[in-house]
């Protein structure tokens, strides 16, 4: 038993340096990916968001808007919607949503809240912030929070910019629901291989898309807050962490896009750890994909009473003038 220890020991000691070595590389290749993966998504997404807000801005500052809703009349303090302002102001609105597939709908609210007119035969209630006009006087931008559409069947947020006169006077708000689909669409491309996945989430750690799902359920699954602050602390890092749904242990970095206050996370499958009891073998469960090799495989020493009595190539054992030889050592230092 001595002499198989001694004989294995080194080997399978090298097999598991030349393992830990291994999955150090794999990792940090993954590590590497998965950085460079995050920081062009979160880029981006960020443009995304650029181009909403340039989009509304023009949309919002054409005489089609400012002028038509100065003219409208209003009849008991409520906005008149019918004359020919109101019809050239919802043509000018519809018009712009044929040829921008990402936004569902666009409308116009006055200060005092209300729909003026909409792209859509029957407009839908708006759900803005209660003070979006402060807001807007503030910032010049209103984002809503993300919410799934039952009727389109999609997930959608509204975004809101100013509408002024010449005077700088606020006129109203131009908001648009605007599907989010586009945003899912653009992860997709950075998917960081089959078993990964990125996605975005709010900063409270609240899921909006991803590259593999955009769904109702989705946008209900949520990071508990000192999760969702542990990983926004370490913003820029591959780190290990329990994802959801399942808090399967994956390996992850996340980035923020500080023009929506959301977040772009961006993992794959973790490295199994050595199992403490057995540290000569990995982990128990699903190993990772693409991230680490298997162990080489050592066939164990069969018990000496199954062991053949025969020599290298097959020989009969010879015996020697004082009884039975020693047993001869083959190549791979098992025993024969």
């Amino acid at each position: 038993m001595f002499a198989v220890l001694a004989t294995l020991l080194p080997s399978l000691t090298t097999a598991w340096i030349s393992y830990l070595q291994n999955q150090r590389a794999l990792t940090a290749k993954a590590s590497g990916e998965l950085l460079s993966v995050s920081g062009q998504a979160a880029r981006e997404v960020d443009l995304w968001m650029k181009e909403r807000r340039y989009d509304l801005r023009v949309f919002a500052s054409s005489y089609e808007v400012t002028e038509n809703l100065e003219r409208m009349s209003r009849v008991g303090g409520q906005p008149a919607r019918s004359g020919r302002a109101y019809e050239r102001l919802n043509d000018y609105l519809g018009s712009v949503r044929e040829k921008f597939a990402v936004y569902d709908e666009l409308l116009v609210l006055d200060p005092q809240h209300q729909v003026v007119a909409s792209s859509a035969g029957r407009p839908r209630a708006v759900a803005l912030p209660a003070d979006w006009d402060a807001e807007l006087r503030r910032t010049d931008l209103v984002q809503g929070a993300p919410y799934w559409d039952s009727t389109a069947q999609r997930p959608e947020m509204l975004i809101a910019v100013p509408i002024r006169a010449n005077t700088s006077r606020l006129l109203g708000a131009l908001t648009a629901r605007t599907n989010l689909q586009t945003v899912a669409g653009t992860l997709r491309r950075f998917r960081p291989g089959e078993a990964g996945r990125v996605y975005v989430m709010t900063e409270e750690g609240g899921l909006i898309v991803g590259s593999s799902d955009s769904s109702a359920s989705l946008l209900q699954l949520k990071y508990p807050l000192d999760r969702a602050r542990w990983l926004l602390a370490r913003e820029g890092h591959a780190v290990q962490f329990g994802s959801l749904p399942g808090s399967e242990r994956v390996l992850g970095v996340v980035r923020r896009i500080p023009s929506l206050g959301w977040v772009v996370v961006a993992e794959g499958r973790a490295a199994p750890q050595p199992d403490a009891a057995h540290p000569h073998r990995p982990a128990r469960g699903r190993r990772s994909a693409g991230l680490l090799p298997q162990p080489p495989h050592r066939p164990a020493a069969r018990p000496a009473h199954q062991r053949s009595r025969r020599g290298r190539c097959g020989e009969p054992r010879r015996r020697s003038a004082g009884g039975d030889g020693g047993r001869a050592r083959v190549p791979d230092g098992s025993l024969q």
